[in-house]
């Protein structure tokens, strides 16, 4: 029998110090109510000088402090080496301990630029909040502690030492992350999806396209229960209609664009003449390139215009404004409250004779 084997028989294969102990067995480090830092004796040496990422550290920490909870700020170790060069450690697995929900848990892994240098580890425990600016709301600190150390080793390559801190290799190890994610962005609309569904890819766009309806050719139709059945029209907004091509309807229930690129706005307007546009509440554009706004108006003729309240605009090129005032006659013009035109001026007369017919 050789010595090893003699040296072999001699140890107690019932020795606990023989076997590794698991994370789940190893001491935690304790931040007391006082913020002070205790460090079991077995946890003083935080590594091996040149260690890389091998050796982690448990935290046991107080959750809330006069009510602010620690779980929703960011929380970092910031650290100084024996040679005066800083660092700081972004935590990225704070979570509440599963025996106590007044508590919480997280680790410190030792990288190569704590373990660079050999010596005192000085480091305490910083918690932030920043609001949706970036400006600091809330900030937490650990008293500090020293207690520390990495002890010396050797590397025989020459080793040119990482200046990036662990924050910045944290940061841009997340950069990294979120460049693989961004790979997987949809790029088409049959790759989106809502609560319910996909989004539809039949050349045209629907959400909340009322169900039954005519689906137009490259419509959209965004809102509740709206229908846009017209070639490239547009309808919004709740209970609305774009049925003419290239027509636009926004707006609240009953509000209608027929006419080919008419435009309807508002609540429960209409416009249903070429190119008309209708605006305020139950209003009537029927007239082509007609117009009509306010309360209960209506320009019924080709280019009128009806403006305010209850006005009507039944001539050719007429304008109605103010206040239940009526333009009936060709080019008249009727404003104030109650007044009705029949016939345009003389000159007026002259000159639409002489206009061409659109």
């Amino acid at each position: 029998m050789d010595k090893a084997e003699e040296l072999l028989n001699t140890l107690d294969v019932n020795d606990e110090n023989l076997y590794p102990v698991s994370p789940e067995e190893e001491a935690h480090i304790v931040i007391g109510k006082d913020r002070v830092i205790t460090v079991p004796p077995d946890l003083k040496r935080l590594g091996v000088q040149y260690d890389k990422n091998v050796e982690s550290v448990t935290f046991d920490c107080p959750r809330y402090w006069d009510g602010i909870d620690l779980l929703d700020m960011a929380m970092y170790i910031n650290y100084v080496r024996s040679d005066g060069k800083t660092g700081s450690y972004h935590v990225a697995d704070t979570a509440v301990d599963p025996d106590d929900e007044n508590m919480i848990n997280f680790t410190w892994t030792i990288s190569e630029h704590v373990a660079y240098v050999n010596g005192k580890i000085t480091f305490l425990v910083c918690a932030k909040h920043s609001d949706s600016s970036g400006a600091s709301t809330n900030r937490w600190n650990s008293e500090i502690n020293r207690d520390c150390y990495i002890s010396e080793g050797m590397d025989t390559n020459q080793v040119i030492e990482d200046v990036n801190t662990d924050l910045i290799t944290q940061v841009l190890l997340k950069i990294d992350e979120l460049d693989e994610k961004c790979t997987t962005i949809p790029t088409l609309v049959s790759q989106l999806e809502n609560d319910s569904k996909y989004l539809e890819a039949d050349g045209s766009v629907s959400f909340g396209r009322k169900t039954g309806t005519t689906v137009g050719e490259k419509s959209i139709a965004f809102g509740y229960d709206v229908e846009a059945s017209g070639q490239y029209s547009f309808s919004e907004g709740e209970l609305t209609k774009a049925t003419g091509r290239g027509s636009h309807a926004e707006g609240g229930a009953g509000t209608i664009a027929s006419g080919k690129y008419a435009h309807g706005e508002g609540y429960g307007t209409t416009a249903s003449g070429q190119a008309a546009h209708s605006e305020g509440y139950n209003t009537y554009a029927t007239g082509n390139y007609s117009h009509a706004s306010g309360y209960n108006s209506k320009a019924a003729a080709d280019m009128s215009n009806a403006e305010n309240y209850a006005t009507e605009a039944n001539g050719k090129c007429s304008h109605a404004e103010g206040l239940i005032s009526i333009a009936n006659g060709m080019a008249s013009h009727a404003e104030g409250g109650g007044t009705s035109t029949y016939r345009a001026s003389t000159m007026w007369r002259m000159q639409m004779a002489s206009m061409p017919i659109l």
